[in-house]
C-alpha cells in the first residue's frame, strides 16, 4: 500500500501518514557522490511512537541483506531515543550509533549531520531536536566507515531494505549533500519550525534578531520558528569584553599554570567566544598570540588569527624552523557574519585540532621541536607589538595545560566553564571585578589598556 495524505495536522498543514506497512522511496539520490561524504538531513515528524527500531529516513545500498551493506538511518528506538546510525558493509558489527533521549512527545524538527571526518569519533556526528544540540552517548563500534554508494537509494518511512517501517506522521524531509554551517542549520530549522510546529521551538540563536549590540535590556525571540504560537523568550544578556575600538590587547604575564607547552609531547588548549564587529577584517587580526621578544632560534611561538577571508588559522613555530599552520580550508566554516562563534584549539602531542562551534573542522600535524621555552606574555585580542587588534567582542577566554576532549569542547557550547576545572590555568569571563580578572584561583589577571571596556551583550 501507500501512505496517506492527511490535511490540517501539523500547525494546520498537511502531512504524510504512515501506518507501519508502507514507505516512500527514490531509487537514486542524485547529488550524493559516495565515499565518506558529509551531509545534513532535516525531518519534521511526530515523535510520539509506540514502536522502536523504526526509521524516519535512510539512504544507502538497498539489498535485502542490508546489515552487510553500507547505509545511514535516522531512527527512533525505545523510549523515543533518537539515533544517528551508520552501518558499514565490511562487517555486521561495524556500526556507529549516536543515541539521545528525545525531550518531546509530539512534533519535532530533527536534524542529523555528519562532517565527513570519520564516524568512529562521535563528535563528527551531530543530532539536534528543535534546535537543541543532543550529545552522543553511545558508539557501538570500534571499526567501520561511512562510505555511502554514489546516488544511493533514499527511503522515507523505512530503512533502505523496506523494513523498520515508520508508524506516524512525517511532514517534510530535506537532504543536503554537505555539512551545513551552524548559521545555515539554524536558518533551515527556523523555517521548518515556523512552517510546521505547534510546540515551542528551542533555538540558541538569540543574536539572530538582536536589535542593538550592547543593550542592557532583554531582547526577545519566538522560540518556535521566530513567529510561532508560543510566547516569546528573553535572550541571555552577559558581560563581555568590548574590543571594537581595535586599539589594544590584554596582556597576561607568563606563569607555569598557563604554560603553553610546544614540545612534541606537550599538551595545551585555548578557547574563546568571539563576535566580529568588522566583516571582513581589513588584514589578519589576532585573537591570541604568545611570541618571542628576543627572536631566539629554537624558541616556540603560538598564534591564533582571523583573516580577511573569514578563515580561522592557528599556528605553532620554533623560531628558525618556520610555522605549522592549521587553517579552516572548508568555506562552509568561514566566519563572515556578526554572530557569536566559539573556537577551541587543542594541541595533543603532535596533533593540532581546531573546533568551531563545537565541531572539529581541522586536524593538522605539528612537526616542530622548540629547544627554548617561551616565557613571554600571552596577548589576547591583538599582537605583542600593539598592532593588528581583533575588532569585536570576546568572552569566556580560557587557557588549559591539557588537551581538551571533543566532549569537553562540545559542553562549552551550552555550559559555562567551571573555574576550578582540572587543567584550567586561566579563565576570563568579564562578569565581575577587574575587567581582566582571572576567574580561577591561579591569579593570572591580565593588564589592559583603557580602551578595553566591559559591556552587556547578547550571547547565545
Amino acid at each position: 500500500g501507500s501512505p496517506t495524505y492527511e490535511t490540517s495536522e501539523f500547525n494546520t498543514r498537511p502531512v504524510i501518514r504512515f501506518s507501519g506497512a508502507e514507505n516512500m522511496t527514490v531509487s537514486d539520490l542524485i547529488g550524493m557522490q559516495g565515499g565518506d561524504e558529509p551531509f545534513t538531513v532535516f525531518a519534521v515528524a511526530n515523535t510520539s511512537q509506540t514502536g522502536s527500531g523504526i526509521a524516519v529516513v535512510s539512504f544507502g545500498d538497498s539489498a535485502d541483506a542490508y546489515i552487510a551493506k553500507k547505509h545511514w538511518q535516522m531512527r527512533f528506538e525505545s523510549s523515543s531515543r533518537l539515533k544517528n546510525s551508520f552501518r558499514d558493509a565490511s562487517t555486521i558489527a561495524a556500526s556507529v550509533e549516536n543515541s539521545v533521549l528525545s525531550e518531546t512527545s509530539k512534533h519535532s524538527v530533527i536534524t542529523m549531520s555528519y562532517n565527513g571526518a570519520g564516524v568512529l569519533d562521535t563528535s563528527n556526528q551531530l543530532i539536534y531536536e528543535n534546535g537543541d544540540l543532543k550529545k552522543a552517548n553511545t558508539n557501538d563500534s570500534s571499526t567501520g566507515d561511512a562510505e555511502i554508494a554514489v546516488t544511493p537509494k533514499l527511503s522515507v518511512g523505512s530503512m533502505t531494505n523496506d523494513t523498520a517501517l515508520w508508524e506516524g506522521d512525517i511532514a517534510e524531509v530535506i537532504v543536503y549533500t554537505r555539512f551545513l554551517s551552524s548559521q545555515e542549520r539554524q536558518d533551515v530549522e527556523a523555517y521548518l519550525a515556523q512552517k510546521w510546529l505547534d510546540e515551542a521551538y528551542s533555538s540558541r540563536n538569540c543574536t539572530a534578531l538582536q536589535a542593538i549590540e550592547g543593550t542592557s535590556g532583554a531582547v526577545r525571540i519566538d522560540k518556535d520558528g521566530y513567529n510561532g504560537p508560543s510566547a516569546p523568550q528573553d535572550c541571555k544578556v552577559e558581560s563581555v569584553l568590548d574590543n571594537t575600538a581595535a586599539t589594544a590587547s590584554l596582556e597576561v604575564a607568563h606563569d607555569s599554570s598557563i604554560a603553553i607547552d610546544l614540545s612534541s609531547s606537550g599538551n595545551f588548549s585555548f578557547t574563546t567566544w568571539f563576535k566580529a564587529d568588522t566583516i571582513p577584517p581589513p588584514t589578519n587580526v589576532w585573537l591570541a598570540q604568545k611570541t618571542s621578544a628576543s627572536t631566539s632560534t629554537g624558541e616556540g611561538e603560538f598564534a591564533l588569527a582571523y583573516t580577511p577571508t573569514g578563515s580561522i588559522s592557528w599556528g605553532l613555530q620554533s623560531i628558525g624552523s618556520g610555522w605549522d599552520w592549521c587553517r579552516t580550508l572548508d568555506e562552509g566554516f568561514y566566519i563572515t557574519d556578526k554572530y557569536w562563534h566559539h573556537v577551541a584549539l587543542v594541541k595533543d602531542g603532535t596533533s593540532m585540532k581546531m573546533y568551531v562551534d563545537g565541531v572539529m573542522i581541522e586536524e593538522c600535524t605539528y612537526t616542530k621541536t622548540p629547544s627554548i621555552t617561551n616565557n613571554e606574555p600571552l596577548f589576547i585580542g591583538g599582537k605583542h607589538n600593539d598592532t593588528e587588534f581583533f575588532p569585536g567582542y570576546m568572552d569566556e577566554v580560557s587557557v588549559w595545560t591539557k588537551a581538551l576532549t571533543s566532549s569537553e569542547v562540545l559542553d562549552m557550547q551550552t555550559t559555562a566553564i567551571n573555574s576550578s576545572a582540572t587543567g584550567l590555568g586561566a579563565l576570563y569571563n568579564f562578569t565581575s571585578g577587574s575587567i581582566a580578572q582571572d576567574s580561577t584561583a591561579n591569579g593570572n589577571t591580565a593588564t589592559r589598556n583603557a580602551n578595553h571596556t566591559r559591556v552587556n551583550a547578547l550571547r547565545e
